[in-house]
């Protein structure tokens, strides 16, 4: 096996996709990124959301004399699930995908608009910003047999 960097990869948001280029054009659809980050007291039910009851996690919330993040760590409020993305290959659907929770993984299949897998598969690469090396692996005949991005 013979491995080759073939070129570096950009990534800004802290996700990539692995996608033929043939479906963006196709298949990929606009959508807003909806950042919505709930959380749900969990004998109350009282729903608190980033930006609309706080303006940040640190900052201190009169009401209860605690901010967002020491409201978490009491372990009475819940994240509650982002809201589903309305397309099946949009950026937002990328975000909605690759931003995993202790219930999903930080991968997932994207589907086609018909709703069969294949269109896409998102990662999250869990280290964010920066440029890697993209390389592949060429058998004895020179076919190519697999492409990784390194991110170490």
């Amino acid at each position: 096996m013979n491995k080759v960097q073939i070129g570096v990869v950009n990534v800004d948001s802290g996700q990539l996709i692995i996608c033929d280029p043939c479906y963006i054009e196709r298949e990929y659809e606009t959508e807003e990124f909806k950042d919505v980050r709930s959380y749900k007291h969990i004998e109350s039910g009282e729903i608190l959301t980033w930006k609309v009851d706080f303006p940040n996690f640190a900052v201190l919330m009169p009401k209860y004399g605690k901010s967002m993040n020491e409201l978490i760590n009491t372990g009475e409020w819940e994240k509650l699930p982002m809201p589903e993305p309305e397309q099946n290959f949009s950026y937002y659907a990328v975000c909605h995908a690759t931003l995993s929770d202790e219930e999903r993984p930080p991968y997932h299949q994207l589907n086609h608009r018909m709703g069969h897998p294949g269109v896409a598969v998102a990662f999250s690469t869990k280290i964010g910003d920066g440029q890697y090396p993209v390389i592949a692996t060429y058998n004895s005949r020179n076919e190519l047999v697999s492409v990784e991005v390194r991110f170490d």
